[in-house]
């Protein structure tokens, strides 16, 4: 018999348990087997056993008696709760998660430490500009107070210009009016 077949009966013995401390597997072999081969008694005994050391590998059950009782051990409870054939059990047993794997926590390390090295050159970066720009905050205020200081001459300088201007325009209309009297008369 293959293990494929093994898996078919361990499959159908799990479902059918009642009492995890106490089972048979006899009948539920029997009532799969073909007529030849439950008439088979050397057929039957080898296949019982067959059975019975494949779930002791597997640590499925383990034997009470020499009569043929069992009980389910820890992992036998499992597969019997989970509802799932054994392969798929085994399976869902032996897979390990993706982010329980060593290249995980590596490819973690590796992001953090190119992301620190970023902020340490990028940081150095901003110092820099903020001591360019404070430096010109402190130029840009000296000339401010250097102009404020200016402020009330540059005013005086203004109103006499204006001044000169409103008189220069005030003697050009006057000259520009004698002008056109003189033409027309």
């Amino acid at each position: 018999m293959n293990e494929r077949e093994i898996t078919k009966l361990i499959d159908l013995i799990i479902r059918d348990i009642e009492d995890f401390d106490c089972f048979g597997i006899d009948k539920v072999v029997r009532e799969n087997l073909d007529s030849k081969e439950k008439n088979n008694k050397e057929y039957f005994s080898k296949l019982i056993d067959t059975i019975v050391l494949f779930g002791n590998n597997n640590d499925l059950f383990v034997s009470r008696n020499k009569h043929g009782w069992f009980s389910l051990t820890e992992n036998g409870k499992r597969l019997k709760q989970s509802n799932k054939s054994f392969k798929k059990f085994q399976k869902s047993e032996n897979k390990s998660d993706w982010y329980n794997k060593p290249w995980v926590g590596y490819l973690i390390a590796a992001i953090v430490f190119v992301f620190t090295v970023y902020q340490h050159f990028d940081n150095r970066s901003l110092n820099r500009e903020v001591d360019i720009l404070n430096k010109r905050s402190d130029s840009l205020n000296n000339l401010i107070l250097t102009y404020k200081d200016s402020i009330p001459e540059l005013r005086q300088q203004l109103e006499n210009h204006l001044s000169e201007l409103e008189q220069d325009t005030i003697s050009k209309f006057y000259h520009s009016d004698s002008l056109a009297n003189t033409v027309y008369n």
